[in-house]
């Protein structure tokens, strides 16, 4: 950080030392550590003062209450800046108000360099959540009746949980806290902020963009944001992009890495989650939280691919390993930046940190390093639970690492060696042995390459015949062996050379085994201790080299025999061959076949061909589904391009025989941005070929694309319930119904939503039915909003924001013409700084259910719906005014197994229509929704773009109107029962008359 190697180790529920704190209980401190000074440590004075009140800059007063306040929990400096300044934060510090009632506010203190090692100079205070009048607000209830619900906002915001420091950290001096409220995808308890991070993730901007996990996001999956700050706190953050994990409790988004893994200047992204845990098996062993995390790949304009191996570490039960992540630079300087993961619990809790290097293609997820705490001290605990980011503190010019171990109280610093690679070669004074041979010499030459590493020693182990014992290495006077081992001192890039005897042995051999000689080599470590057991007082060896793990250490040369084919021995070969791919048409259209078979023939026409092999060269984009028994893989130099085999057609390939060779080749992952497929097949032996121009066979694969997107919607009739008002309008009394343009909606001005506010959904789904992958779409919707009647523009209907997810991950939509609907809060307004509440304030994750009413008499398509009875509002019509919805860049669609899910929520209130509305009680919205290609620059265009459009139809049912009833019908009505009344009574009359002449007769 200044001149010398210093290491800053946070203890949060440490006691400090100094004088005004000897009544604070664990208040938390921060040591620095001199590297070059036999470690020693000393506190860092951030604060000398004790729990005393204090004036703010802006005006308002609090008093600290630093007990149990974690200083030290968080701790960042600038990533790749030696004098860089430092951060350090007590998240659990609160604002005393009084002797019963504090606010766990959380504090941050910023020191420059010059100032962290001067006890007098005290570091500066942030205290972002202070404002007295933000420590909570207020949501106002829908209906007077109601009492209003208090929320927390900054009372217990915990500033500090997390911190970080940008590469350009001059903007930041004025604390800065949007409203989480307004962004609507953000939850209440999904612990936004819990993680932090920033890069560079577009290709054209030079714009910093900002990463924060939520752990416990998406139904407790979690979730990570990559977004930009807006320009004041009460605008939602502009989320650009959001990356969803798997499993429920994994606690995706815990902790995060920014990092640029294929050097392409974008920066990529590492998401830990460190509770991840793999399924039951069979063998009884436990499981749960081995931990994981996730690699996403930076593919232009900020598209992430998640990269498909599991990074695991090594899947032990209740490691945890993603508990921790750090950039830790290029620590083997081969132009890639590598990662650490902490995995704190593994090995019964001691701890183990694992090492992956990045590479062109992103990262090789086999870790390089698995560095474990039992190796180093059996008294380390809880190794791997924060690691540093990686810094030269030694002047070697290969990044160091601190890591720690809170179970112990420990800081372990790991320092880095030179990385070398050893270059071997064997080569014979003859190409074949003849039969009556009685030796042949081979020499060795060997040298290394590296950089800052100038000699090196290395042991050397040469083999010879090791499987049939044929041969043996001979010495003057007299001695023999088939194993010899010796050790050689290397300056850099100088070959080292040494010749050897080998003496065949006399009697019946099997020729047609070529003699092997192997060369094993290893530098030599003449350390006096293991490395990683060094203790603190013995001297580092900065210059003393490891080996590349990633190169080979072995090297083999096969000598054949001669078999007498010729002059001198040596056969005349012809091998013809041939080569196609079966049941497969040019151009090929991608996606059209999951495998196809490389058909591979080979004929010797001459001379038996000893050692007969064929060489494939496969594009990489076109996996291997198995390997062949006769086939081993081999290095190239296009490794990053093409798979490279070797594969055996006889030793001898006897005249007129015939070899075939069948390699099954994946298809399914060729992916759009390449324009064709090269196969180069080579036919070669250890023989004098006659006629090379048939050993070669180059087969060129044209690729073209089709794809047919398809936007697929429905009538929408079971979403036209009654909504209760949302909780979330303002207390401000703002109409939210009120017509956005300024213009009059002919609404009542309460502010208060009617009984006919309804809400519906249009939903689509958006499929590629292919059959080639397509980059992206873009997909467009005009959603009617206002219809003009009567010379007043009715703004009937609002649209909230859409939801458009493709394999459980969010794209964002733009909205022009009509914003976007969206609730507003009142702040300052709930809670009191004068007094302590009452009671605790209530949970902000509260909200009013919805309430939903069934409809009867439903109608289940536009060809039930009766005419008569039904308003039709679309775009077409001349007085309607529509809304454009544009979401850019969904994708990729890779087949009809994958589907873009679009669903559009919108609030409209029927009563606004009453004026219109005549005799009608169905208002039938019609949205139209259109879906266009869109392509990386590389990628290929499909020979016929098909995309779709459609028209979904959501409606809405009300009530008929009540309809006058004319007077003359009343009073006829009247007159009717007044006359059948009468001749009712008539007529019981006259049957008196008659029961009462029938008794008189009796």
């Amino acid at each position: 950080m200044t001149g010398r190697s210093r290491l800053v180790v946070g203890a949060p529920r440490a006691n400090s030392t100094l004088q005004n704190h000897q009544n604070i209980f664990q208040p938390g401190v921060t040591y620095q550590c001199d590297l070059s000074q036999d470690n020693k440590c000393s506190q860092i004075v951030l604060d000398p003062t004790g729990n005393g009140k204090k004036l703010a800059a802006n005006g308002f007063s609090y008093k600290h209450k630093k007990d149990n306040a974690w200083i030290g929990g968080a701790i960042d400096v600038v990533e790749g800046r030696e004098n860089s300044p430092l951060v350090v934060c007590g998240p659990r510090w609160k604002n005393n108000i009084n002797i019963d009632y504090y606010l766990m506010n959380g504090i941050c203190y910023w020191s420059s360099p010059s100032s962290i090692s001067r006890p007098d100079r005290k570091a500066e205070e942030w205290l972002p959540l202070l404002g007295s009048n933000k420590q909570g607000y207020t949501i106002k209830p829908k209906h007077s009746d109601e009492n209003s619900t208090e929320v927390f906002y900054y009372a217990y915001g915990e500033a500090g949980i997390s911190v970080h420091l940008v590469k350009d950290e001059s903007g930041f001096k004025q604390p800065y806290a949007p409203n989480p409220y307004y962004t609507l995808k953000l939850t209440s308890v999904g612990y936004f902020g819990y993680s932090l991070g920033s890069g560079q993730f577009f290709q054209n901007a030079s714009q910093t963009l900002y990463v924060s996990g939520a752990p416990r996001a998406a139904d407790y999956k979690g979730k990570v944001f990559i977004f930009d700050f807006p320009w004041n706190n009460d605008m939602p953050l502009k989320i650009l992009l959001e990356l969803e994990g798997y499993q429920m409790g994994e606690y995706f988004g815990a902790t995060l890495c920014v990092v640029d893994l294929n050097n392409d200047g974008l920066d990529d992204l590492v998401v830990g989650a460190p509770l991840h845990s793999l399924g039951i098996h069979n063998s009884g062993l436990p499981t749960g939280d081995e931990g994981r995390v996730y690699v996403y790949i930076n593919q232009e304009e900020g598209r992430m691919t998640e990269v498909a191996s599991e990074i695991m570490g090594s899947s032990v039960h209740g490691a945890r390993f993603g508990s921790s992540i750090a950039n830790i630079g290029d620590i083997n300087l081969d132009g890639y930046a590598d990662i650490a993961v902490g995995a704190p619990y593994e090995n019964s809790g001691r701890g183990v940190i694992y090492i992956y290097n990045g590479k062109p293609t992103g990262i090789n997820p086999k870790h390089s390093q698995r560095i474990a705490a039992s190796e180093i001290d059996d008294a380390i605990f809880g190794f791997g639970i924060s690691i540093s980011k990686g810094l030269d503190i030694d002047g070697n010019h290969y990044n160091d690492v601190a890591v720690g171990a809170y179970d112990s109280g420990h800081a372990v610093v790991l320092k880095s060696r030179p990385v070398v690679s050893l270059h071997a070669e064997l080569t014979a004074d003859v190409r074949k042995i003849s039969f009556n041979a009685s030796h042949f010499r081979v020499a060795v030459c060997i040298s290394f390459f590296g950089k800052f590493a100038r000699v090196i020693g290395a042991d050397l182990t040469m083999k010879v015949d090791p499987t049939y014992g044929r041969a043996q290495f001979y010495f003057d006077p007299g001695y023999s062996t088939n194993i010899y081992t010796y050790y050689v001192t290397l300056e850099l890039g100088l070959p080292v050379c040494r010749n050897f005897t080998v003496k065949i042995k006399q009697g019946l051999q099997d020729f047609s085994k070529p003699i092997a000689v192997s060369l094993e080599y290893k530098l030599q470590d003449n350390l006096p201790i293991p490395v990683r057991r060094r203790r603190a007082t013995e001297e580092f060896c900065k210059t003393c080299p490891i080996l590349d793990p990633d190169m080979p250490s072995t090297v083999v040369l096969r000598v054949p025999y001669a078999t007498g084919c010729g002059e001198e021995d040596t056969c005349r070969t012809d091998l013809r061959l041939t080569a196609e791919l079966l049941n497969i048409k040019l151009p090929y259209i991608i996606g059209t076949l999951e495998t196809v078979s490389l058909h591979v023939t080979v004929i010797s026409l001459l001379e038996p061909a000893f050692l007969s092999r064929v060489i494939v060269e496969i594009p990489r984009e076109t996996a291997l589904v198995r390997m062949p028994p006769t086939c081993q893989q081999v290095s190239t130099i296009n490794t990053i391009k093409y798979l490279r085999l070797e594969c055996d057609t006889g030793n001898p390939l006897i005249s007129d025989e015939k070899r075939v060779l069948e390699l099954e080749l994946d298809m399914k992952g060729v992916p759009a941005n390449i324009k064709e497929l090269m196969f180069n097949i080579t036919a070669i032996s250890v023989g004098d070929e006659q006629n090379n121009a048939d050993n070669n066979v180059l087969i060129n694969v044209p690729l073209h694309t089709i794809s047919d997107v398809r936007i697929v919607g429905s009538l929408q009739d079971h979403q036209s319930e009654p909504l209760e008002e949302d909780s979330r309008e303002a207390k401000t009394g703002e109409d939210l119904s009120e017509d956005k343009t300024g213009k009059d909606s002919s609404e009542d001005k309460t502010g208060k939503y009617s009984s006919e506010d309804k809400t519906g959904e249009d939903s689509r789904d958006v499929r590629n039915y292919g059959p080639s992958p397509v980059d992206a779409v873009q997909m467009e919707f005009q959603v009617p909003i206002t219809i003009k009647a009567g010379g007043k523009t009715i703004n009937f209907l609002k649209l909230y924001q859409p939801e458009v997810y493709l394999d459980n991950q969010p794209f964002n939509c733009k909205a022009s013409k009509f914003p976007f609907y969206t609730d507003d809060i009142s702040e300052g307004s709930g809670v009191s700084l004068d007094e302590p509440q009452s009671g605790a304030l209530p949970d902000v994750s509260h909200r009013r259910r919805r309430s939903v009413n069934n409809q009867d008499g439903e109608l289940s398509s536009l060809e039930t719906l009766p005419i008569n009875r039904t308003l039709f509002v679309n775009c077409s019509q001349p007085d309607t005014l529509c809304m454009t919805v544009t979401c850019a860049r969904v994708g990729p669609l890779l087949s009809s197994y994958t589907k873009a899910m679009v669903h559009l929520r919108m609030r409209a209130n029927l009563r606004l229509l009453d004026p219109i509305m005549d005799k009608k009680d169905v208002v039938l919205v019609s949205t139209n929704g259109v879906a266009i290609y869109q392509y990386l620059n590389n990628s290929l265009r499909p020979l016929s773009d098909n995309f779709n459009k459609t028209s979904v139809s959501t409606m809405f049912l009300g009530k008929i109107p009540a309809e006058n009833i004319a007077t003359w019908i009343i009073v006829l009505a009247i007159i009717g029962g007044i006359l059948i009344f009468m001749l009712l009574v008539l007529g019981l009359i006259k049957i008196e008359d008659e029961f009462q002449n029938d008794d008189e007769e009796l």
